[in-house]
């Protein structure tokens, strides 16, 4: 009797242990996963009503629900299955310590071109498929370092070629908002999986409109930093001169403190050299809810044309109404507007120059060459010939791995640089002659395409240009189709831009979530 009393003392003592360490099921059951936050993340943690792996749980969850059934999104490749042990050792961690760092547990899904040591690295490609990299890339390194937990890896338009989000490996990605549209692309994975709150944040690229059409058709923000603010390295190139890394997010909030990680000097991307001395201490500083009191703001009148965006007369009515209330919106929250800007300017003289050809192949071939030891194909020409990409792609990748590739010392080289200063410059001149903290328009003046109709297209001022912009949520056409405004910004404007678009944000509070994919509770 004297043993089973001691055996049960025992046993209390480790239940009750147990239970104030970590949360009740039924408490951590209460937390709302539905368009959380990284900061009510870490204030439910605090409280003690929430611990990482029952946050993790719930994400996988909505995973489960929704990717490849339900709906069936379609907009993850793969999910970490390391995830849940990581949650249980910083749950350990945060028991012992507190917070691990800024991004503490926050679960990011990724775009399947980021090098990942967990998980396969493939660019979408049956050609690449179960290509295990031997480190990080720089950024995914930086997150982990923060706290984060990579929790799955996301769709994209297969070697980040195209606007729609369809792979040889992932098949098509549905937009959460209308299940028949695209989700825009090349990340569009990414977009769609946070719209439809698989994630707590996200990570794209860009070449061409990557992240900012993605964040654009899927209610969210995106940011895409100036050229050198974020390193590449170990993510699967396009374009040397034109990609870029940036954060897709459901507020502006938390994509400022996302930036505040990425960023930063790494030897391995030289350009990031670039992004000495233009750093603020943090990003969240600008986060003012009367940010936009004083600001002068040009609306560019060009990017509301169908012939800059690369289409013939496709406008919607309504998505030109709510580009519109955003810019009155603006004004009454204290801007100064100057509308129009740039109509002495002809942008499109500047956008329709071409980049430096053969970048793809080149980067491709020597990304394999750093990190291919393991890879199923070594060479670019390899993946063109494989029968393994997408049919798509076929034509164009055999008739690129035929062409000499980059050569730096070029004229064809230097004229595709020359090309971007220019229309880099233009977009400053127009800046500094009318005064300007920033320039407006929108993304796109239609809706999201629909799948299998024509590519997509949006605005290509920010890449063009290697200057940075930020797409932020603008409300919604009558058939429940999200609308979206772009700030531009001149070089390493981040922080004003930030500042800019979290006023409006809050102002307006125009993100919603997808009916398609709600939280259960």
């Amino acid at each position: 009797m004297k043993t089973f009393a001691a055996s049960f003392l025992v046993l209390s003592l480790l239940f009750s242990a147990l239970t104030a360490a970590s949360p009740t099921a039924s408490a951590a059951a209460s937390f709302k996963l539905q368009e959380t936050t990284i900061s009510d993340v870490h204030t439910a943690m605090e409280k003690g009503t929430l611990s990482c792996r029952a946050l993790v749980e719930q994400y996988l969850a909505q995973i489960k629900s929704y990717d490849k059934t339900g709906p069936a999104i379609n907009a993850i490749i793969t999910t970490n299955s390391q995830a849940l042990v990581t949650a249980d050792i910083l749950d350990k961690q945060f028991k012992k310590d507190g917070l691990t760092g800024p991004l503490h547990c926050v679960p990011v899904i990724v775009k399947d071109n980021y090098n990942t040591v967990d998980m396969p690295t493939t660019g979408g490609s049956l050609s690449l498929q179960g290509f295990m990299p031997y480190k990080d890339a720089f950024t995914v390194a930086r997150l982990r370092d923060a706290g984060a937990i990579i929790l799955a890896k996301s769709n994209l338009s297969e070697f980040a070629n195209g606007t729609t989000t369809f792979s040889s490996l992932g098949g098509q990605t549905l937009n959460p908002y209308d299940l028949t549209r695209v989700p825009s692309g090349s990340s569009g994975g990414t977009g769609a999986s946070i719209a439809a709150n698989m994630g707590l944040i996200g990570l794209g690229t860009e070449t061409g409109r990557s992240v900012r059409g993605p964040a654009a058709y899927n209610s969210l923000v995106g940011l895409v930093p100036t050229d050198g603010l974020i390193s590449r390295e170990g993510i699967l190139p396009l374009s040397d001169s034109r990609d870029r890394s940036g954060p897709i997010t459901r507020t502006v909030a938390d994509a400022a403190k996302v930036l505040d990680v990425m960023v930063g000097y790494d030897s391995e991307d030289p350009i990031t050299v670039e992004s000495y001395g233009q750093i603020p201490d943090t990003y969240t500083a600008f986060l003012k809810k009367d940010g936009l009191k004083g600001a002068r703001i040009g609306v560019l009148r060009q990017g509301f044309d169908p012939k800059t965006l690369g289409t013939a007369d496709t406008t919607n009515p309504e998505i030109l109404a709510l580009i519109e209330t955003a810019v009155a919106d603006l004004k009454k929250q204290g801007a100064i507007i100057v509308d129009p800007v740039g109509s002495t300017v002809n942008l499109n003289d500047y956008l329709a120059l071409p980049g430096v050809p053969g970048e793809q192949k080149t980067g491709v071939d020597d990304f394999l060459k750093k990190y291919g030891k393991f890879a199923p194909t070594k060479t670019f020409k390899d993946i063109a010939y494989s029968g393994q990409i997408e049919p798509g792609l076929v034509e164009g990748f055999q008739k690129r791995s035929a062409e000499p590739g980059v050569d730096k010392e070029s004229a064809a080289y230097m004229q595709g640089l020359l090309n971007k200063k220019s229309i880099r410059n233009a977009l400053t001149k127009i800046m500094v002659e009318n005064k300007l903290d920033a320039l407006v328009y929108p993304y796109n003046i239609d809706i999201p395409q629909k799948i299998g109709t024509v590519m997509d297209a949006g605005n290509r001022f920010s890449p063009n240009s290697g200057l940075p912009a930020i797409v932020v949520p603008a409300g919604f056409t009558s058939d429940g189709l999200p609308a979206s405004l772009e700030f531009l910004g001149s070089a390493f404007s981040e922080g004003k831009l930030i500042q800019f678009a979290y006023a409006y944000e809050q102002a307006t509070l125009h993100r919603r979530p997808p009916a398609t994919t709600p939280v259960k509770p």
